[in-house]
């Protein structure tokens, strides 16, 4: 019977096993939500227009955002499942090689999936600063 090996190998390939999932996850469900919009248009739309498309993205008014649903629901769950999965592979990362720069880089960079998930693009601001 062959050994997990060290805590610290334990905790990478964790790591990179929930940095998989996240990444393949995030890849599936934008064809998916994509499928679903209305004429979507990868020349033409913006990702974010998955989960609700803006007319006027800078100062958005009652009525100038549209969801179309399910795209909208499909794009906010895989973006904040692909924050969630970012943020722990950080951690694991973070456990295995001890680099606290790296693993808070790509934590943030989870953290910024997440909000932008959770966040509709109705809430411009939070949205605008997470996807920056």
């Amino acid at each position: 019977m062959q050994s997990g090996g060290t805590a610290a190998s334990r905790y990478l390939r964790i790591g990179g096993i929930l940095a998989i999932i996240a990444a393949t996850q995030w890849i599936i469900g934008v064809f998916v939500a994509q499928a679903y919009y209305p004429n979507y248009s990868i020349t033409q739309n913006d990702l974010s227009d998955l989960g609700a498309t803006c007319h006027n993205a800078t100062m958005p008014t009652p009525g100038s955002c549209v969801i179309f649903q399910p795209s909208s629901l499909i794009w906010n769950t895989v973006l904040s499942l692909l924050g969630i999965l970012t943020m722990a592979s950080a951690y694991m990362i973070y456990r295995g090689l001890g680099n606290k720069l790296f693993s808070t880089l790509v934590g943030l960079f989870g953290l910024g999936a997440l909000i932008a998930g959770c966040c509709q693009r109705m809430l411009t601001l939070l949205h605008t600063a997470s996807v920056r």
